[in-house]
């Protein structure tokens, strides 16, 4: 919620406030971290990426020993935590490093794919939001188990064809996307929450200024 309404109810509240130029000296330092053991890194966000080391064994040891080595030099660098899923894939690395929160590492071997799958609710699998969860619920798939036992053209007609391809695929751990290094921004935002909602145009029209300054 806004800042200024989470004051409102509890106005005891320690607010610290955001160091966006601490943030970003600090993704900048963790990217040279990535980038010493590996070229292939793919950004997610200030402070997320995939990387792929297939190419980095006979440098750094095995994905794992990889991995166990970023956290230290994380950990001793930036004194910051970091959770790592190591895993055969981009979708299935992703699932590992949410369990591994909040500094943490698993990996997943590709013999336990199925083992790890076959439990998880439905909702953890990317695509699924609120709606497509609630018209898979409704036909009884809350599980990734559930999920395989239906036929993919049975949860086309809940989801589309596009979906239901893509969540079978990933019911199964198939995920054929590469690490894509050095891909370009799709697009560059700038926002400012305020301690009122703004309803008004004119209102809203002088504070654009600001914002559309730092995305410029």
């Amino acid at each position: 919620m806004p800042v200024g309404q989470a004051l409102r109810r509890c106005p005891s509240a320690v607010v610290i406030p955001p160091r966006f130029d601490a943030y970003g000296a600090a993704s900048d330092a963790l990217a040279d971290i990535f980038r010493s053991v590996t070229p292939l890194v793919e950004p997610l966000a200030l402070d997320e990426a995939f990387l792929d080391v297939s190419g980095s064994a006979r440098l750094f040891g095995s994905a794992v020993d990889i991995a166990a080595g970023l956290r230290r030099r994380i950990a001793q660098e930036l004194h910051l935590p970091a959770s790592v899923g190591v895993a055969p894939n981009k979708f299935l690395a992703k699932l590992c490093s949410r369990r591994a929160k909040p500094d943490g590492l698993l990996h997943l071997a590709r013999g336990d794919v199925d083992a790890f799958l076959v439990g998880l609710d439905i909702a953890e699998l990317p695509g699924v939001g609120e709606q497509a969860a609630r018209q898979l619920a409704a036909a009884g798939i809350h599980r990734v188990s559930d999920l395989r036992a239906v036929e993919e053209h049975a949860i086309a007609r809940l989801v589309g064809v596009a979906t239901a391809h893509r969540l079978r695929e990933l019911a199964h751990g198939v995920d054929e996307r590469t690490v894509m290094a050095d891909v370009a921004a799709k697009g560059l935002s700038a926002e400012e929450t305020f301690s009122v909602d703004l309803v008004d145009a004119a209102e809203v029209r002088q504070p654009l200024l600001a914002p559309s300054e730092r995305a410029a």
